[in-house]
């Protein structure tokens, strides 16, 4: 799987033991992603004795790419998951510094969306952990839709460290003054020989290149705030949407987040919930494969452009046989009911 950087994983779990049993089996389901470097986890549990349980848990929450509140009754009852936890978190991914995903693993009733408004939440249709049999299905649920998160995150290779009018601010008076530096070496130098001028003038310019690209790198490096840009997919509940089939969405490289010869729009790779429109008339599948295999999957149908739908999953696939860096992205769909686009 590509990735630019390790991106942490934060979790926030009842004391119940019922609860921590699940986060364990959670964190076995992610633990090929952590042995790859692709995340890094961190729960209350991992607080070494004589720290100060409140600074570490602020820590974590500032530090993290990814939070999960994972939901259930006991969740609801703590007060400071509650009236804390929850707040820093929906702080930090309305800011778009953090992405905050929700796990349900009990049934609960909807309440817990007023401290997690508009986010969706993990197992697939929303449906807690509890009510899959076996629990091992839910939880491969949620991990693929941990890895589409962290694939989301990393697909923007170089993220923007600051506000770019705020780099502007400092680097631009720098590169000024380098520059003018560099003019008056370039003054003094031209009353002299023209091969010698031409030799310390080409000096003056290399030094001021160095020097302001040197001063940009400083200022980029050195900010801690990680911004996310703003996604550009109305995200839906997939509660009660039933699955129609999987269409081509179109075609991606691990350079690019953009899909090539997409049948959909928005033209990006989609995540579980994203509300999409089809571009064009599209084959429906009844399941998936890579397009080039001789067992391709059974067609069941055609969409017809203009019809809206709601993605339920996402998977991505490559030829196997072929050193292209191309990966073709499937899409299991739901039909758009009334409510879901308002």
């Amino acid at each position: 799987m590509p990735s630019t950087k390790t991106i942490k994983v934060v979790y926030f779990c009842s004391d119940a033991d019922k609860d921590k049993k699940y986060l364990e089996d959670l964190e076995k389901h992610l633990s090929n992603l952590k042995r790859h470097g692709v995340i890094d986890t961190w729960h209350k549990s991992m607080i070494a004795a004589g720290k100060d349980i409140e600074i570490e848990i602020d820590r974590q929450l500032n530090e993290a790419n990814i939070i999960l509140p994972l939901i259930s009754p006991d969740f609801i009852a703590s007060d400071d998951n509650w009236n804390i936890v929850a707040k820093l978190a929906m702080e930090r991914h309305r800011s778009r510094k953090a992405r905050v995903i929700s796990v349900l693993l009990r049934p609960v009733e909807d309440s817990w969306k007023f401290a997690f408004p508009n986010i969706k939440a993990l197992p697939q249709n929303e449906k807690p952990v509890t009510s899959w049999k076996p629990y091992d299905n839910a939880f491969m649920s949620i991990a693929e839709g941990i890895r589409e998160a962290v694939n989301d995150i990393n697909s923007f290779p170089f993220p923007i460290k600051l506000p770019l009018q705020q780099i502007a601010s400092g680097v631009m008076p720098a590169i000024a003054s380098v520059f003018s530096m560099a003019g008056t070496v370039f003054s003094s130098s031209s009353k002299k020989s023209k091969r010698r001028s031409r030799k310390k003038n080409g000096s003056a310019i290399a030094f001021a290149t160095v020097a302001a690209a040197s001063f940009l790198l400083y200022q980029t490096s050195n900010s801690t705030e990680t911004y996310f840009p703003k996604p550009s997919q109305t995200l839906v509940s997939t509660q009660n949407i039933s699955p129609i089939g999987w269409i081509w969405a179109g075609r991606v490289n691990s350079a690019s987040a953009d899909l090539r010869d997409s049948s959909i729009n928005p033209s990006l790779v989609p995540s579980a919930g994203a509300l999409v429109t089809v571009d064009k008339t599209v084959k429906l599948w009844k399941n998936v494969r890579y397009s080039y295999s001789s067992n391709f999957p059974a067609y069941s149908g055609k969409l017809k452009p203009n019809q809206k739908l709601v993605i339920l999953q996402v998977k991505r696939l490559t030829n196997p046989k072929s050193n292209s860096s191309d990966t073709q992205i499937w899409a299991q769909v739901g039909r758009c009911n009334k409510t879901c686009g308002n």
